[in-house]
């Protein structure tokens, strides 16, 4: 193996590193990445560290600060929405396909077993939020196209990394196995409007659990000021189907 190879190969493996320390919060948000440090620390040249840097600085996880300091991406509502508005149009469009290629049962099957996992991992929540989110790939990976998978794969990324940071309540983590297998149980049944609004409720449900979260940090002066949710709460009327009506008044 010639040198660059070797040097590409020891960056690889720092960047996965990094990024796995960063997703399960092991370094935290807002924490600096010394190249130097990362380098003594892991008993290899600079060269690859920058690089393995420049990497997660691309893909978003680190962001540059002055004098070429790279310090944690932090976690915020922002990311919320941008997210679950993406996986409002990923999930649902696949689980509309699976529906009607009538594949619901063998997709239910697989994401059963992971459900069991998702039982057996309920007081880690690392283990349990990457189960969570293998039982949503697998769902997407289910249509069977690659291009959406490799989207997908930085979501669920991102979702992991916040789902950790927001959800550590035992109450929210029953909630999330009670909403997968009513999820499940609607495609055994194999009828596409119930599985539909079964994932509809789920998203909801834990966008407003990491709403709370990110409102009670904030301060209940920032709550009041904060816009309307990407989705309306129960008993509110939903922001889009009232612009599609007046639309319809106000052609």
């Amino acid at each position: 193996m010639d040198e660059n190879a070797a040097e590409q190969g020891l960056s690889s493996r720092i960047y996965d590193e990094l990024k796995c320390a960063i997703l399960e919060l092991r370094i935290q948000p807002g924490s600096f990445l010394l190249e130097r440090s990362i380098a003594e620390e892991t008993g290899v040249s600079r060269t690859p560290v920058r690089e393995a840097l420049k990497r997660l600085a691309q893909d978003g996880w680190i962001i540059w600060r002055e004098r070429r300091r790279a310090v944690v991406r932090g976690v915020d509502m922002e990311d919320v929405r941008d997210i679950f508005a993406l996986r409002a149009m990923i999930e649902p469009f696949v689980l509309s396909s699976v529906c009607a290629r009538r594949e619901s049962r063998h997709l239910a099957g697989k994401l059963a077993s992971v459900m069991n996992r998702m039982q057996q991992t309920s007081r880690d929540v690392v283990a349990f939020m990457k189960e969570d989110m293998i039982f949503h790939s697998i769902l997407v990976a289910s249509l069977g196209n690659e291009r959406l998978c490799g989207i997908w794969r930085n979501i669920a990324e991102a979702s992991m990394r916040i789902a950790i940071y927001a959800l550590h309540e035992r109450r929210r983590i029953e909630d999330v196995l009670r909403e997968h297998g009513r999820i499940v149980d609607a495609l055994w049944e194999q009828d596409c409007g119930p599985v539909l609004e079964r994932l509809k409720e789920h998203h909801e449900s834990t966008f407003h659990a990491y709403e709370e979260k990110f409102l009670l940090e904030a301060g209940s002066q920032h709550a009041a000021s904060t816009p309307s949710s990407l989705f309306a709460r129960r008993g509110e009327r939903n922001m889009s189907s009232l612009a599609f009506q007046r639309g319809k008044e106000h052609p």
